[in-house]
């Protein structure tokens, strides 16, 4: 029997298949006790502190390609198997998950989905909720249901996978993730311009006004560079002719506004995003700002702003087409990360924006809210939570409105 006083710690529990999950969820749920389910647990450090949980659900165990179908372009997984992992078995069959979050490579594919984590290639192929196409999912009865179907082309009725990917495992257990695909690209070429952060704007209304297509618009700002100094990383998935042009295209752009450029390709250009990936771990603080897409710059030069003021090195990472910036912050203490999240929020709410913490201390998480006010949508994610996990049972109080 478990004890469910203060004074015991919690238990892992590591099921080896979906019965197993069915089975501790019905006990739990019977129980009354509170169950967190957890990948790698490599994004613990954005949730709410949360109420105290008894049983901590790792999926490690459930940790294989189940089905893929190269001529489908779906691949179905356990949520153990981690990115880098699905990518090595992908590629060999010249197909690729577009999914690129900048996250440690221990992360796995339930944690990503259960997160919603996305990266820059977003920009062209949507983030998890636009490749998700069905889960399994363990409710917290013990009830296993099934979401979506394993078919590209589905459209019939209300789509629950959605509502599972980025619930943060406060819903359910997700047991198995079926995707849908893209062919490797054939050419890889990304072009590096270089100049101010007016520069970086100037050249992203020309960008979004063009016919080109680019699968990653990337605006950074670097720890190592001097304050001020700016680079704008388009990528192009497209064949060696396409690409060529978009990069012909960038290079006279750049040459009208006096930037400087750099071309990367194949292996050198896959090689230098890994690089910039690497480079966004270690932080002691991770926040995720959005806006309008035409609102990142201004967003952009008020963290600029605070990190002059606070004496403090911060990284800036902006998928300019999209509106959606990471910062990354060394070297402050937790009470200046709050201040710092509490001044980002209040520069954000001027342009409609949010900011969500993705990383931080404990201290910080449990001084500012890491998912900020949520608004009249706190009413729909109470009531979604009540219909499906009305005992609580599932991470209690660690997503947005203390669901």
């Amino acid at each position: 029997m478990l004890q469910t006083g203060s004074d015991y710690p919690a238990v892992l529990v590591e099921p080896a298949d979906e019965a197993q999950t069915a089975a501790v969820m019905k006990r739990a749920s019977e129980a009354g006790w509170k169950v967190k389910p957890i990948g790698a647990g490599t994004q613990l450090t954005g949730e709410a502190p949360g109420e105290r949980v008894h049983i901590v659900l790792s999926m490690g165990r459930m940790n294989q390609v189940l089905d893929f179908s190269p001529s489908d372009l779906v691949v179905t997984v356990q949520p153990g198997v981690t990115l880098s992992e699905l990518g090595r078995v992908l590629t060999a069959e010249q197909k690729m998950l577009p999914l690129d979050p900048w996250l440690p490579a221990a992360s796995t594919i339930g944690g990503i989905a259960s997160t919603a984590a996305s990266g820059p290639r977003r920009a062209l192929y949507g983030g998890v909720r636009d490749m998700a196409i069905a889960l399994r999912v363990v409710y917290p009865d013990g009830t296993v249901i099934r979401t979506g179907s394993k078919v590209v082309k589905n459209v019939a009725g209300y789509d629950m996978t959605k509502l599972f990917v980025g619930s943060r495992g406060t819903l359910g257990v997700i047991t198995e993730l079926t995707f849908k695909l893209r062919p490797l690209p054939l050419h890889r070429e990304t072009v590096l311009l270089f100049g101010s952060a007016e520069d970086i704007r100037l050249m992203r209304s020309k960008l979004v006004g063009s016919v080109l297509i680019p699968s990653r618009a990337q605006a950074l700002s670097s720890f190592d560079e001097p304050t001020g100094v700016w680079m704008l990383a388009v990528d192009c998935d497209e064949n060696e002719r396409s690409a060529q042009y978009q990069t012909e295209q960038l290079k006279a752009w750049a040459t009208e506004q006096s930037m400087s450029a750099d071309v990367l390709q194949g292996s050198a250009a896959d090689d230098w995003w890994e690089a910039m990936g690497e480079q966004a771990l270690g932080a002691d603080l991770v926040v995720r700002l959005a806006a309008a897409p035409t609102n990142w710059h201004d967003l952009a030069a008020k963290v600029a702003e605070f990190a002059t003021r606070y004496g403090v090195d911060v990284r800036q990472s902006w998928a300019v087409t999209l509106g959606i910036g990471e910062v990354f912050v060394r070297g402050l203490a937790p009470e200046l990360a709050t201040q710092i999240v509490t001044e980002l929020r209040t520069a954000a709410t001027r342009v409609n924006g949010t900011v969500v913490i993705k990383h931080a201390s404990a201290q910080v998480r449990q001084g500012v809210d890491p998912f900020g006010p949520i608004g009249r949508a706190g009413v729909l994610f109470e009531r979604i939570k009540h219909q499906i996990d009305p005992g609580r049972t599932m991470s209690p109080a660690t997503f947005a409105g203390g669901i």
